[in-house]
């Protein structure tokens, strides 16, 4: 099968040191966490949260077991949004990407998908203090307003690329 997508160019500009620090803080983080909440787990109720309201509140639970799905899914995510993130040619953008523009539209989607991370974590956060009987809503909430702000910043950044 031919690709349709023309080759774009290679990414040769360097990493700022606040987004390599904030890729690398969002990915110790996600392994502390999941590192903590492995050992918490023999002491969970057998009965734990298992989702949430906007609130924050539990609405329905479930038995213990279900912290594995919950440390697959955000641990998993987190990985992934770091890996893809050092891989920004790889994106899709809201604009043609060409050798004049490639350099700086490939550093703000870089920047937006580790600000993406940080804020994946701090929703892995407030899940995870909920799950295990903490109020974690501030931490849900924090996750939630950066995710959208990492997107609209994100895109509001990257129009501006000429």
């Amino acid at each position: 099968m031919a690709k349709i997508r023309a080759k774009r160019p290679e990414r040769t500009y360097e990493t700022g040191q606040v987004t390599s620090w904030l890729r690398r803080v969002a990915l110790a983080a996600t392994v502390v966490l999941t590192a903590f909440l492995l050992a918490r787990f023999p002491y969970l109720p057998a009965t734990i949260p298992t989702h949430f309201s906007l609130t924050g509140q539990a609405d329905d639970w479930g038995p213990r077991w279900m912290l594995f799905p919950l440390i697959a899914v955000f641990g998993g995510l987190a990985i992934a949004v770091a890996w893809i993130s050092k891989r920004p040619q790889y994106f899709n953008y809201p604009m043609g990407i060409t050798e004049s523009n490639a350099q700086s539209a490939y550093r703000e989607g870089e920047r937006m998908m580790v600000w993406t991370e940080v804020a994946l974590v701090m929703l892995y956060v407030g899940v995870a203090a909920s799950t295990i009987g903490w109020n974690g809503t501030i931490f849900v909430a924090m996750g939630i307003v950066g995710m959208l702000g990492a997107v609209v910043g994100g895109l509001v950044r990257l129009l501006a690329v000429d």
